[in-house]
């Protein structure tokens, strides 16, 4: 089975006046954090919307620190934090760019 992948809903997202639907920059409900955790406290659910309403611009932080080009080329020789936050950004984006498994 290949499932392909899907590209995330352009960003910036918004977040509805009731502080827990995310629309995308199209007008599209892309989640709705009440339906998606819906055991758990108001306050936390609005908490949660508020982080993934960021998730495209933080994406494209990651992107950018990712381009970065450190002064080593090898994780392991990654000894200044810049240099090791840019090696994590690159293992953040190749992640992001999995397609899902079903």
């Amino acid at each position: 089975m290949n499932a392909q992948f899907s590209a995330p809903t352009p960003g910036p997202w918004r977040l509805h006046a009731d502080g827990l639907a995310i629309f995308g920059a199209d007008g599209q409900e892309v989640i709705d954090a009440s339906v998606c955790s819906p055991n758990i406290p108001h306050r936390q659910q609005r908490a949660n919307a508020r982080l993934i309403t960021l998730a495209p611009q933080l994406l494209d932080l990651v992107r950018q620190v990712a381009d970065w080009q450190p002064g080593v080329h090898q994780p392991q020789q990654a000894k200044h934090p810049i240099d090791k936050a840019v090696f994590e950004a690159r293992a953040l984006v190749q992640w992001a760019k999995r397609a899902p498994r079903s």
